[in-house]
């Protein structure tokens, strides 16, 4: 793999420390396409996700009604994944309920989105750090606030986001796209409405950087000629990649 070809992302990171095969899987060999199965928590999400979009591209809750953002939904509603034409419907409807519900928060917020479903990207020299921030909102007094939403989560508390790599990831790429601004970090829970709020201290912004490099490292030293073992952990047996992980483990 070459240096000045990598690209990292909070997803690959997270493929990455989850279980190297699996990233070698998708990331090297790129056999993913063939194997991972459609989620209904994934379509759930992104249909979310892109609805949001959408309502925020259109001026939010300035120019839009919560009909237009069920609207948005409707049109960009993702099918696969889910058990039964009648578990979809139930996701559905309340994915409707969470969008009129988004609708009423967005609408009593005086900051504004400025950069939406944005790629952000930092030069490592090494590498490219890379990361598709949700929202990046302004507030009227200057403060910027990256938001992340949640579609499966309902709590959050602020150590969540100190502790939360993709969230850390988000204030390097941010503080450089923004330099010399305060710049504030949310999850934001879709389904019950709960959000918390940190300033990342500089202390960890670094901590963050550190912990990106060595892990850049770690993909830079490896030979991927050879699978890596898998970090074998329960959750292995409802890997898309068990089979292949298996037969390749055998060659």
């Amino acid at each position: 793999m070459r240096r000045n070809r990598l690209i990292l992302s909070p997803t690959k990171i997270r493929i990455y420390l989850e279980c190297p095969l699996k990233y070698r899987f998708v990331y090297v060999e790129r056999v993913g396409r063939y194997y991972q199965r459609p989620k209904s928590f994934y379509s759930f999400g992104a249909s979310l996700h892109t609805a949001i979009q959408c309502f925020h591209e259109r001026g939010g809750a300035a120019t839009q009604t919560p009909g237009d953002l069920v609207e948005h939904l409707d049109r960009r509603w993702i099918s696969a994944g889910y058990e039964s034409p009648d578990d979809e419907l139930r996701y559905r409807e309340e994915a409707r309920q969470l969008a009129r519900d988004y609708f009423d928060a967005a609408a009593k917020r005086e900051a504004k989105p400025i950069l939406v479903e944005k790629p952000l990207y930092r030069d490592m020299e090494s590498f490219t750090l890379m990361g598709r921030i949700d929202r990046i909102d302004e507030w009227p007094s200057g403060e910027l606030e990256i938001i992340d939403y949640k579609s499966g989560r309902t709590d959050v508390t602020p150590a969540d986001i100190l502790d939360d790599l993709a969230m850390g990831i988000y204030q390097i790429l941010t503080r450089h796209r923004f330099p010399g601004r305060q710049i504030l970090s949310t999850i934001h829970c879709l389904r019950t409405g709960v959000q918390a709020t940190v300033e990342f201290p500089d202390g960890y912004v670094e901590e963050v950087i550190c912990s990106t490099q060595a892990i850049a490292e770690s993909i830079f030293s490896r030979s991927w000629d050879e699978p890596p073992k898998p970090n074998w952990e329960e959750k292995c047996e409802a890997c898309d990649f068990a089979e292949l992980c298996e037969k390749s483990l055998r060659r």
